[in-house]
């Protein structure tokens, strides 16, 4: 984004989506991670409406979004990525 938030994220193999936590999350799993927040960044844009996603570990419902993301050298600009609103365990 612009200005940069710095995440620590995990890749999943088994999905192609990239996932943040939006700073208006209100799960309990939100509470001990770093939040994005979309308001803080010139270059972010929301895209589409709402989403669940369904994963084997739990679901996660948020909103997908666009933005710069950077990857060690390798820069991305209008990246979409979801940003969780809700995350829940199976």
């Amino acid at each position: 984004g612009t200005p940069p938030q710095e995440f620590r994220v995990v890749f999943d193999t088994g999905s192609a989506n990239l996932w943040v936590p939006c700073i208006t999350c209100t799960s309990p799993a939100c509470y001990t991670h770093k939040t994005f927040n979309p308001q803080n960044s010139s270059s972010f844009r929301e895209v589409g409406s709402p989403i669940t996603i369904f994963y084997g570990s739990g679901i996660i419902q948020g909103f997908l979004g666009s933005d710069t993301v950077r990857i060690g050298n390798l820069v991305s600009p209008e990246q979409s990525f979801g940003l969780s609103l809700e995350e829940y365990r199976v």
